[in-house]
């Protein structure tokens, strides 16, 4: 009987053992489900140029009707845990047409989606992808406009991140048509014609005196 009381204790203190151990190590390491995250970081660049920009401020440069703009999207598993399907979903502004890049494209809403079947810790891809700014008559004319394009990403397990990339875009300029020129210069010419004719009959008169 006693040997059955010993024997029962030793189990139970092995267990405790083993519980406290487990405990110490979720202290420790954190529960896996907590260890999983995900990056996303976009850049872009007009193509003539070689370095990347998180932005594009005006002093920077500025795009023009129809300029080519290159962009990059790298996405991280940055956590201790695989991540599986990952959707990323890149929306544009209106004032620039998706020429190529991964995935599918929805023109009706501007985005740009795909998928990462899946990511290991600290695995990371990288993405490039175009678009071009609209032709100058759909631009508006109200001087240099700041843009911002967005690319989200969300894991099946819920993990997600976002980044923004802002440029600006140079908006069309107003200019009066060949005949609204002549016009104008006719205008200035006839009025200049009047005003000389003017003086001379005054200063014929002696109403201005020389």
């Amino acid at each position: 009987m006693i040997k059955k009381l010993i024997g029962i204790s030793l189990a139970l203190v092995f267990g405790l053992s083993l519980v406290n151990k487990q405990a110490l190590a979720d202290g420790l390491y954190g529960d896996e489900s907590d260890s999983r995250q995900i990056i996303v970081d976009k850049k872009l660049k007009p193509v003539s140029w070689s370095n990347w920009s998180d932005n594009l401020s005006l002093n920077d440069y500025a795009f023009s009707a129809e300029d080519l703009i290159d962009f990059k999207i790298l996405v991280k598993n940055s956590g201790e845990a695989d991540l599986t399907n990952i959707e990323v979903i890149d929306t544009f502004p209106g004032s620039v047409n998706f020429v190529f890049g991964p995935g599918s494209y929805n023109k009706d809403n501007h985005q740009l989606v795909w998928n990462i079947d899946h990511l290991n810790p600290n695995e990371e891809k990288e993405f490039k992808l175009r678009v071009q700014v609209i032709n100058a008559s759909e631009l508006p004319s109200d001087g240099t406009f700041p843009v911002i394009n967005k690319v989200k990403v969300t894991a099946e397990s819920g993990e997600t991140d976002q980044d923004t990339t802002q440029f600006y875009i140079k908006g069309k300029v107003e200019q009066l048509p060949e005949a609204g020129i002549n016009l104008a210069l006719g205008t200035a010419l006839a009025l200049g014609a009047i005003s000389t004719g003017l003086l001379s009959r005054k200063f014929g008169r002696g109403e201005i005196l020389s």
